[in-house]
């Protein structure tokens, strides 16, 4: 990687380590954290941000396939 791309993702960590800690480590609160986020983000510049839209049959297989 070249430094650009480390400050990058240096940036990246630091701001997801600083947001799990505000939200006490609990993955639902982060996630509400960060959609509210977006969703500010998206009303001050005037953004559209699209997300995956997984079937949630695909989560289970995946949950049951990492409890074994």
């Amino acid at each position: 990687m070249n430094m650009a791309t480390d400050t990058l993702l240096e940036e990246k960590w630091r701001i997801q380590e600083r947001m799990a800690r505000e939200a006490n480590y609990n993955l639902k609160t982060l996630h509400d954290n960060v959609d509210k986020r977006v969703k500010e983000m998206v009303d001050e510049y005037g953004i559209t941000l699209k997300y995956a839209n997984l079937k949630p049959s695909i989560g289970r297989r995946a949950m049951k396939r990492h409890s074994h």
